[in-house]
C-alpha cells in the first residue's frame, strides 16, 4: 500500500530544536497527519537535500543560473592603414577611416568557428602593457546570456585605450550575434546529423518491414465484446487492452474470436504491479494456447513477460515514446513489427519517421489519460466530471484499484488524414475505448470523410515539438 510523505523542516532532541542528531538518538518530528505505534518511517532524501532554509535553498538556486555554453575568443587590434583605390581613392580594409582602429574577433563555441569585426574609431595610447586582463575581464561578465568565457587570447594586443562604454557595447553585441548565429548553426547540425541517421536507418535496415501498400484501420475497443462490433464496422485490426475487466470476459467471448485470431491485437496494460503479473500471464498463456499471436507493449519492461512465447508477432503502443530513428530500430531489434508514432509528436518529425522502412501506425484519435493514481480520491466516484480551477473538464474512471483521470478534450489529426497519407502514413488507429454506441459512429464518419472533430486537440502537431 502507498504511504504518506512530507517534508521534514523541524527535529528536536529533548525539546530543543537541532539540526542534526547522531544515530540511535531519539528524536521528536512533527507528523503533519496521523501516524500510530509501528508504522514504518522512512527517509527518502539525503540530509544535503532538505537541510538548508528556503531562503538559503534559494539564493544558491539563482546563483547556480543555467548551464552555460562555453566560448572561447581570441582578439586582435589593427589600426586601418591606406589603400589606394580605383573608385574613391583611399578606402582600407574594414571601411574605416584611415588610422581608426578595428577589433577583430574569432568565437569558438564547439567546433564551430564565428568571425566578427567591431570598429573602434581613434584611440588613444593606453597607461598598461598587458592588455589581457583588462580583456578578460571585461569579456568575462556574459550576463543572462547562454555563454560561459572558457578562455580569452589576445598575444599581440596593442597597448591601446578603448573606451569602457565601447567595449560594453562590443561585449554586448558580440554575444548577442553569437547565440543568434550559434542557434542557426545549431539547428542546421541537427538537420545534416537527422538526415544522415536517416539515410543511415534506411541503409542496415535490409528486412522488409516498411510501411503496407493498402491502408489499414485499427480499433482498439475496452472489451472483448466490442471486437465482434469492430470488425463489422471495417476494421482491420482490433486492439483489446488486457485489464482485469477485460480478461474476466475472455471465456465468454473466445469462440467468436478464434476466427479473428490473425486480427485481434491483445494490448497489455501500462501500469502493472507485481500482484498482478501472474494473473496477467495466466491470460495470455490462454490466449497462447487458443491460438492468438498478436500482442501490444506498452512499456519495455513487458518484452521479459512475452519472452516464453515463440512465434508472436508485437507491435509497441505509442508510449514506448517512438520519436526517432534510434528508438525505431531499438524496437525493431527486440521483436517490435509495427509501432506506433507517439500522440505528441509534430509534423515536421512524423514526416520523417513515416519515410523510414518500418510498419507504423499513427493514432488519429484518443482520449488520454492525464493521470493515473493508486490514490482514492475522496468523494469523487467513478464516471464523475472534474472542472479544474481554469475551468477545464475532465472525466474520472476507477479500474483495477487504480483512478484514471483524462481529459474531456480528446486528440484528434481528423481533418488531416490527406496530409498524413502524403506523408506516407497508411496505418490508423482510433481508440473508441469509452466512447458511446452514437459517438462511436460519428468518429468513424469523420474518419472516412476527413472531418475535424470539434473540441478537440492536436497537441505539438502543429506548434512543434516541445
Amino acid at each position: 500500500q502507498a504511504g504518506q510523505a512530507w517534508t521534514l523542516r523541524e527535529l528536536f532532541v529533548n525539546r530543543r530544536k537541532v539540526h542534526q542528531s547522531n544515530a540511535g538518538t531519539l528524536v521528536e518530528v512533527a507528523c503533519p497527519f496521523e501516524a500510530r505505534a509501528g508504522d514504518a518511517l522512512f527517509k527518502v532524501g539525503v540530509a544535503n537535500a532538505f537541510g538548508m532554509s528556503d531562503e538559503a535553498a534559494n539564493r544558491k538556486l539563482q546563483a547556480s543560473g543555467t548551464d552555460r555554453t562555453t566560448v572561447r575568443l581570441e582578439l586582435e587590434c589593427r589600426q586601418n592603414g591606406y589603400q589606394q583605390s580605383t573608385k574613391t581613392g583611399i578606402e582600407n580594409e574594414s571601411n574605416q577611416a584611415p588610422g581608426s582602429w578595428t577589433l577583430y574577433v574569432t568565437a569558438r563555441v564547439g567546433v564551430s568557428v564565428f568571425n566578427y569585426e567591431f570598429s573602434l574609431g581613434m584611440l588613444e595610447p593606453a597607461v598598461t602593457v598587458d592588455m589581457h586582463p583588462v580583456l578578460a575581464s571585461r569579456f568575462s561578465e556574459t550576463g543572462s546570456t547562454p555563454f560561459r568565457l572558457e578562455a580569452l587570447a589576445a598575444p599581440v594586443f596593442p597597448s591601446v585605450f578603448i573606451p569602457p562604454a565601447r567595449l560594453k557595447e562590443i561585449r554586448r553585441e558580440l554575444y548577442s550575434r553569437l547565440e543568434q548565429d550559434g542557434g542557426a548553426e545549431k539547428k542546421k547540425n541537427i538537420a545534416v546529423a537527422k538526415a544522415a541517421a536517416l539515410a543511415e536507418t534506411r541503409l542496415q535496415t535490409t528486412q522488409d518491414t516498411g510501411q503496407t501498400e493498402k491502408e489499414e484501420l485499427l480499433l482498439q475497443v475496452d472489451s472483448p465484446s466490442d471486437a465482434m462490433w469492430a470488425f463489422s464496422q471495417g476494421a482491420d485490426f482490433v486492439v483489446v487492452t488486457l485489464h482485469r475487466g477485460a480478461i474476466h470476459e475472455l471465456g465468454r467471448f473466445m469462440s467468436r474470436l478464434k476466427g479473428y485470431a490473425e486480427r485481434v491485437i491483445w494490448q497489455l496494460p501500462f501500469i502493472l504491479f507485481d500482484q498482478e503479473v501472474p494473473f496477467l500471464l495466466d491470460a495470455v498463456a490462454f490466449l497462447y494456447k487458443s491460438g492468438f499471436r498478436l500482442f501490444e507493449v506498452t512499456n519495455p519492461g513487458q518484452f521479459k513477460l512475452l519472452e516464453r512465447y515463440s512465434g508472436l508477432i508485437l507491435s509497441g503502443g505509442y508510449r514506448l515514446f517512438t520519436l526517432n530513428s534510434l528508438a525505431l530500430s531499438q524496437w525493431h531489434d527486440l521483436g517490435i513489427k509495427r509501432a506506433t508514432l507517439y500522440i505528441e509528436d509534430d509534423r515536421e518529425n512524423m514526416a520523417s519517421l513515416l519515410t523510414l522502412p518500418y510498419r507504423l501506425t499513427v493514432i488519429v484519435y484518443t482520449l488520454v489519460d492525464v493521470m493515473v493514481t493508486r490514490i482514492r480520491i475522496k468523494d469523487i466516484v467513478s464516471g464523475a466530471l472534474l472542472q479544474s480551477d481554469r475551468g477545464e473538464n475532465y472525466r474520472t474512471r476507477g479500474r483495477g484499484g487504480l483512478t484514471h483521470i483524462s481529459s474531456e478534450t480528446p486528440y484528434s489529426l481528423f481533418g488531416r488524414l490527406k496530409e498524413l497519407r502524403r506523408m506516407g502514413a497508411s496505418s490508423f488507429m482510433i481508440n473508441i475505448s469509452e466512447t458511446s454506441p452514437d459517438w462511436r459512429t460519428e468518429l468513424l464518419g469523420a474518419f472516412k470523410a476527413d472531418r475535424n472533430i470539434a473540441d478537440s486537440t492536436v497537441f505539438n502537431y502543429e506548434r512543434g515539438l516541445v
